[in-house]
């Protein structure tokens, strides 16, 4: 009944199944864990759907004159960059900081919306990664230009002062 379907894995650690079948081109599979650390950061949810995305205000990058803001796909991950950011080690304080969204949500809201929407600035940090691993990555296959490296934690510093941070909190705040 299926003729053309290719089961491989995403560079995203997602499982992807290529169907050819009833409309469907894949589908994502979220990481247990990340569901259920998304359980945990909304309390007063029993269920979640779709892949579990986290963002936080307080790790939006001011870089040439626009802001980025990195999505993780692991909570460990953002917060371990939280922690870098704030030099903190409060756990729990840092999971107050962290907003979760569904990746499929997410990439609804960046397909529908216009270049100048807000949507456009979003990185998504491979797991296991932080911003400035990807970013530098990045740049070697020569997708950013070089001004981007070495991203500087003043620039997170200075967005933590300002307050300028913007996430995307309606999609976040699931």
């Amino acid at each position: 009944m299926f003729c053309n379907v290719n089961i491989s894995y995403a560079a995203l650690r997602m499982q992807v199944y290529m169907l050819k079948a009833e409309g469907i081109a894949f589908r994502f599979l979220p990481d247990p864990l990340q569901i259920k650390n998304a359980l945990q950061l909304k309390s007063g949810l029993t269920g979640f759907d779709g892949v579990p995305v986290f963002q936080s205000d307080l790790l939006v990058v001011k870089k040439q004159k626009k802001r980025y803001c990195p999505v993780y796909f692991q909570k460990e991950d953002i917060e371990r960059e939280l922690r870098k950011a704030s030099k903190s080690s409060k756990g729990s304080a840092l999971s107050k900081q962290i907003m979760v969204g569904s990746l499929e949500d997410v990439l609804k809201k960046m397909e529908i919306n216009d270049r100048n929407s807000g949507w456009d600035d979003l990185i998504f940090i491979p797991p296991g990664k932080s911003l400035n691993q990807h970013i530098n990555e990045v740049i070697k296959c020569g997708g950013l230009p070089r001004s981007w490296a070495p991203l500087q934690r003043a620039e997170f510093r200075e967005v933590m002062a300002t307050g300028e941070g913007r996430g995307h909190g309606g999609i976040f705040c699931y």
